[in-house]
């Protein structure tokens, strides 16, 4: 029996179910579509890429049936815009996204939470791109949507203000970049407190816009900060420990200040090598990174070598089911 004929039986098995505990039919009615938007959930979060495509099509098949454009249609082309987007195909995940934002915006009102999040979701397709021209105003609008609707302070509004943080660093804008940063930690600590592993993520990057600007001095308390609180957080043998000693090798690199930057990369590369596979391309860049190290020592045979283990690691594909730690 093919999967969707045996979906469809569960559906009117559990419809006919509900129906008997006297439930209303609404609430079963998208059954189907809520099985298949879960299947895709996980086969996308398990990089079973085209087992999720399949799912999401049939996802959207379905919402169409049961109300044509409707909010469950976005719902499902959004996700399956982000299939495509970690394919690489990103002018077909641009087009379903717009989709989304027409279908949302018609449906709920320009307004709405889940039109920020399909606005929130075409920039970041727009910001992997590199596209940051037209990718600045989506993630403004989604902000503004999300402090009306949410407040200043709310998780939401943090995420919107991360992503318009690494924007402006990305062009150069470093000020700018800063200031949302800043704000970004002060949202965090009020929320979730100030050990969390968010907070360790923002003070990593508001340390490497000083790093950029040559505020050496600035980025260092924030590189350490983040690495007591993943330390206490994860344990000291924990890949996030990993990369942060390794952001901090770097800072002391730029300073000159090799042996201790020798020290953290050895570190660095110590856990890595013990997490069995968890970071292979974390721990790619510290093995670049030693290696230009080694190279300012003029240890030339060693710096090779780490080249050549780190551009194994870079040129062995990645299964498509496999489930990486981020």
């Amino acid at each position: 029996m093919k999967a969707h004929a045996r979906c469809r039986l569960i559906e009117v098995g559990i419809i006919g179910f509900l129906i008997f505990l006297g439930a209303p039919l609404g609430c079963a009615e998208d059954t189907y579509w809520r099985l298949s938007m879960e299947d895709g959930s996980k086969a996308l979060e398990e990089h079973r890429y085209q087992q999720a495509e399949v799912f999401f099509k049939s996802a959207q098949d379905e919402a169409q049936q049961l109300e044509p454009n409707g909010p469950r249609v976005a719902t499902s082309l959004s996700q399956l815009a982000e299939v495509y987007r970690a394919q690489g195909r990103y002018g077909e995940a641009e087009a379903l996204h717009l989709q989304a934002v027409a279908i949302r915006e018609k449906t709920l009102g320009p307004e709405h939470e889940d039109v920020a999040a399909s606005l929130s979701s075409l920039a970041n397709l727009y910001l992997l791109q590199g596209k940051y021209v037209p990718a600045e105003p989506l993630y403004q609008r989604a902000l503004l949507i999300y402090e009306k609707k949410l407040g200043p302070e709310h998780l939401e509004v943090a995420t919107i203000v991360d992503k318009l943080a690494r924007l402006y660093e990305a062009q150069g804008h470093y000020d700018n970049a800063e200031v949302l940063y800043q704000r970004v930690i002060t949202i965090l600590k009020k929320v979730q407190g100030s050990e969390t592993p968010e907070v360790a993520s923002s003070l990593t990057n508001l340390a490497q816009v000083y790093e950029t600007r040559g505020l050496y001095s600035q980025a260092e308390p924030l590189y350490q900060q983040a690495l007591g609180i993943r330390e206490k957080r994860f344990g000291p043998q924990h890949p996030q420990v990993a990369n942060s000693l390794n952001a901090l090798a770097v800072l002391y690199q730029s300073q000159g200040r090799l042996t201790e930057a020798e020290k953290l990369y050895q570190q660095a590369l110590s856990i890595l090598e013990k997490a069995n596979g968890q970071d292979k391309p974390g721990l790619a860049k510290v093995l670049k990174n030693y290696a230009t190290l080694l190279r300012r020592r003029l240890r030339t045979a060693e710096a090779d070598q780490m080249e050549k283990r780190a551009q194994t690691i870079l040129d062995k594909p990645v299964p498509e089911n496999r489930n990486q730690e981020s």
